[in-house]
């Protein structure tokens, strides 16, 4: 199990080390309930895989589990998951992993960049599996039962310890096009093979977080699938219900819908929830500096200002926003600050309020807190509020 980073910040930043941030977000989790594999033999196949021999060799008896070894080592392509989880028997033969194998096929046949595969996950298990990935994998898929991931984001939803930078995006496949539910962070495919589930997550493993205009939306993606929709009447269900399928459209299989089933863009909520993980770490970063007082707040809106002009110039953030809603205000040790005022312009695609050192009481300097921060970020389809809060001084 990792640590929040809300413990780096708030209890003990001395022993954070990192130097830089990284907004690598290449892998999808897969969690699969077949179990026809154990440890040794797992970690034997990469061995020979990798042909690691001596002290390089990976050591089974160093890890608790077969989930243990899985979250570590990533699978990069159809013919290391075969060799790995022994799916062939010397020949074309399918001996193990049947489904598994499906849902990495369509990912990799879709140009899917690294998978995380976990074994041995049932029903009763996946919330739990799902709630102790690390930050890093944002976009989860499941083998099992498709109804659990619509129970488990539901849950997710009303938690108060999912928050921005560890929230999931959970893939679900449906066969039938009438479920109206608003469901946030989900994001439903339709399809005949519940596998086709995974073109989805080979997109996003693909975004260049910290490329030039590298940020587009999911939709009219051209794609692998074996369920094509070419009935009105079924479109405007499924675009209705914010499903995603695909159609056949200028000369080839095309992805359409491209939200979440809370009809939000897919492709701005992920990103979203990589951009507060990269200013969070970029935060984190600046703490080790050891700041403080007035100077200490300058450096960490330097830092964020830093951070945030990355997703001006992949495209994620919009530049020519007007906060249109009333004054944005918060209230905080009995006094209200003004975060944007209505009408205000965000030329940067973004607002950062970082509230005066004053507003701390001194129980809160006691404790070592910094005042709250504010953000008002603008992407393509609106302006969201982010607040971060911690210890840092």
């Amino acid at each position: 199990m990792s640590l929040s980073p809300k413990k780096f910040v708030d209890i003990d930043i001395r022993h954070h080390v990192s130097k830089g941030v990284s907004s690598i977000r290449d892998k999808a989790a897969l969690l699969s309930t077949e179990t026809a594999i154990t440890l040794a033999d797992l970690v034997a196949n990469y061995n020979n895989y990798y042909h690691l021999t001596g002290a390089d060799a990976l050591d089974s008896t160093k890890f608790a589990n077969i989930n243990a070894f899985q979250s570590q080592y990533a699978v990069s392509s159809i013919d290391e998951f075969d060799k790995l989880y022994n799916v062939y028997d010397g020949g074309t033969t399918i001996v193990n992993f049947v489904t598994t194998k499906k849902y990495v096929d369509v990912f990799f046949n879709n140009g899917g960049n690294k998978l995380i595969i976990l074994t041995n996950i049932t029903d009763t298990s996946y919330p739990t599996v799902v709630n102790s990935l690390a930050n890093e994998l944002i976009v989860v898929a499941y083998t099992g039962t498709q109804a659990i991931v619509k129970t488990t984001a539901k849950t997710r939803e009303q938690s108060s310890t999912v928050y921005g930078i560890n929230r999931k995006l959970l893939l679900m496949s449906v066969s039938v096009a009438t479920d109206a539910d608003i469901v946030e962070d989900a994001i439903y495919k339709y399809s005949a093979k519940p596998e086709d589930v995974m073109s989805i997550a080979a997109y996003l493993t693909n975004i260049n977080i910290y490329g030039t205009d590298s940020i587009h939306m999911y939709s009219f993606t051209a794609e692998q699938s074996s369920t094509i929709v070419d009935d009105d009447t079924l479109f405007d269900t499924l675009s209705d219900n914010d499903i995603n399928f695909d159609v056949y459209l200028s000369n080839a299989i095309r992805a359409y819908g491209g939200n979440t089933k809370s009809g939000k863009d897919l492709v701005n909520e992920f990103v979203l929830i990589v951009m507060q993980q990269t200013v969070t770490d970029a935060v984190i970063t600046a703490l080790t500096d050891k700041l403080k007082n007035e100077q200490g707040l300058s450096s960490i809106k330097t830092v964020m200002s830093n951070e945030l002009a990355k997703y001006v110039t992949n495209g994620y953030l919009n530049t020519s926003a007007i906060w249109t809603d009333p004054d944005y205000t918060v209230s905080y040790n009995n006094e209200t600050y003004t975060v944007v005022e209505q009408n205000t312009a965000l030329p940067l695609g973004y607002r950062i309020k970082i509230l005066p050192y004053s507003s701390l009481t001194p129980e809160d300097r006691q404790a070592r807190k910094t005042p709250p921060i504010y953000l008002a970020v603008s992407d393509s389809y609106g302006i969201k509020k982010v607040t971060i809060n911690g210890k840092v001084f």
